[in-house]
């Protein structure tokens, strides 16, 4: 690459390289007029004209499903995982049996409607633990793929929680993000969302192997999609397990809005490259105290 700075001498340097493309020292597009048009555009040829962020562009590379590495992606990692969840999930469900039980007649007390919510999520993608060698089938993949897609790039499971908002809060909205004093929102389940008390349920979920106590927060079909278009790197949240709490959950909070959601990814994402027994054991005391204090809840 030669840095010119004349018209002319850009010209001659083009004639001598044959070059059809020119890089301008700047990062909007610009237009060049040349007095001797003639000599280099005479040839029937065009010049091409990129800028520098168009380059970075197009180096960027694509991003997959599978283009990050975790230690997770070893079986015995996951076996130990594993292992702790179970044990983890049943001690809450019976630590926590008489909470929920209070919970339970509170809830009905407060409000109208069913004591639980349970809503469609989207978990861990599977592609990972399948990969295949041979390509026996590849009608097979093929609809595999037209699965995922309808899936949201993830298997969907049913996510319980305590109900926090009024009956079918989202009959007229459709699905939004909960905000700062949502209308909805019911006095006793404010104070549930606070402490974060409505996920207690989730232990469930998690001895039935669709959660982990300690990973990314699972999210409905239609934001899955909608952010995985717009968020580089979103989908790599579902290479693990979605999790009742998470780094990203301690740190920023509920998701309110796709700004927050693309500060939370880092930390998602540094916890999946980074995982530990030992990390997931620090997350889980520092729930505790966000449970206490209702930090980054509302």
């Amino acid at each position: 690459m030669k840095l010119v700075r004349e018209e002319n001498t850009l010209l001659d340097e083009l004639e001598r390289i044959s070059s059809r493309q020119v890089i301008p020292a700047c990062r909007e597009s610009v237009t060049l007029t040349f007095k001797n048009r003639k000599d280099y555009f005479g040839h029937g040829n065009s010049l091409n004209m990129v800028t520098g962020e168009e380059i970075a562009d197009s180096a960027k590379p694509d991003i997959r499903v599978d283009s990050i590495i975790t230690p997770l992606d070893r079986l015995g990692f996951r076996i130990v995982k594993r292992l702790f969840d179970v044990v983890g999930a049943i001690l809450g469900i019976v630590l926590t049996l008489p909470l929920c039980l209070i919970i339970t007649i509170l809830i009905k007390m407060d409000s109208q409607g069913p004591v639980f919510y349970c809503q469609t999520r989207v978990g861990k993608n599977q592609r990972r633990d399948r990969r295949r060698t041979s390509s026996e089938d590849s009608v097979g993949n093929s609809r595999s793929r037209e699965r995922r897609r309808e899936n949201c790039y993830g298997r969907t499971f049913t996510l319980f929680k305590f109900r926090t908002m009024i009956h079918d809060a989202e009959r007229e909205s459709g699905p939004v993000w909960a905000k700062p004093d949502d209308k909805r929102v019911t006095r006793f389940g404010a104070v549930l969302r606070k402490m974060r008390l409505d996920e207690l349920p989730q232990f469930l979920n998690v001895l039935s192997g669709e959660m982990s106590l300690v990973g990314p927060r699972p999210e409905r079909p239609k934001f899955v999609t909608d952010l995985t278009d717009r968020i580089d790197g979103y989908s790599l949240r579902l290479l693990v397990k979605p999790g009742i709490t998470g780094l990203a959950q301690i740190e920023g909070g509920y998701d309110s809005s796709e700004a927050t959601v693309t500060r939370k990814l880092g930390y998602d994402l540094n916890y999946i490259k980074t995982w530990s027994i030992w990390l997931d054991i620090v997350i889980l005391f520092k729930t505790v105290k966000v449970v206490l204090t209702g930090k980054g809840a509302h």
